[in-house]
């Protein structure tokens, strides 16, 4: 039985690594035939075409409003009511880390790497320490009729706000 669990799991592994690179095929294959219906698409675009993009996610942002949302841009004022209507940069950061952490294209330098990879984890240990307080709640279940036709379960859920003082 172990041995059929890791069989599942090598070829779930495979499958996994099938489908990357099925993905960095196509994202490569979109490139070069100017096909850019995906974000990702178009996000691979700027950072090969435009290589300071790939160690800033605010470079990345400003090219790609540039060449692919130039019409919203315009003069290249940023203004609030521009802004809410351009590609959000967190959904752009998002797509340059799928691209440069899952598929390993169009790296940023070895120094930014670095430095996102301390800022994350910092921001894993912060989010860790920082859990909320454990809301405690109680249940009581009772059941009557056990002997009759109909069985009837009663239960009160009684939610305990602000600190334990266990």
């Amino acid at each position: 039985m172990e041995t059929n669990n890791t069989e599942e799991l090598e070829n779930l592994e495979l499958d996994k690594d099938l489908k990357r690179k099925e993905d960095i095929l196509k994202l490569n294959e979109n490139i070069r035939s100017n096909n850019f219906d995906r974000l990702k698409d178009r996000v691979a675009f700027i950072l090969s075409y435009f290589p300071q993009s790939r160690n800033s996610d605010a470079e990345l942002a400003w090219n790609y409003w540039k060449y692919f949302e130039h019409e919203i841009l315009g003069d290249g004022e940023l203004t609030k009511d521009k802004l809410f209507k351009l590609t959000k940069q967190t959904s752009l950061s998002r797509a340059r880390a799928k691209i440069q952490n899952e598929y390993r294209l169009f790296q940023a330098d070895p120094e930014v790497k670095k430095i996102r990879r301390k800022l994350r984890e910092e921001f894993e240990t912060d989010n860790v320490n920082d859990k909320p307080l454990d809301d405690n709640f109680f249940v009581y279940v009772d059941e009557s009729g056990k002997t009759n036709d109909y069985l009837i379960i009663g239960s009160i859920w009684l939610f305990s706000f602000g600190p334990s003082l266990r």
